[in-house]
């Protein structure tokens, strides 16, 4: 008997500054979809987005929600920001 795997949580960092206009963040949308899907298919796995451009920000919390997340997706707009080396490290306060 094969033991079930224990659930994992999903941190999936996109890029939507600038250079990301056009086909680029439609593909990343794409493979943020086929993969939020997969990791959605077991059971107690969950997804969040993150994205940033010139601030990193958690655009979606944790969710098992597929159609929360693929909606949240489809939503994902190009920044008018520019992205910076520091945006990894979030708002400061």
């Amino acid at each position: 008997m094969k033991a079930n795997p224990a659930p994992v949580d999903v941190l999936i960092v996109v890029d939507n500054s600038g250079s990301m206009v056009g086909d680029k963040l439609d593909y990343a949308k794409r493979d943020m979809r086929e993969l939020s899907e997969y990791v959605l298919k077991t059971e107690g796995n969950k997804v969040s987005i993150i994205t940033f451009s010139s601030e990193a920000e958690i655009y979606t919390e944790l969710t098992d929600n597929k159609e929360d997340i693929i909606t949240h997706i489809d939503k994902i707009k190009v920044s008018n920001k520019d992205h910076k080396k520091g945006a990894c490290y979030g708002k400061k306060n």
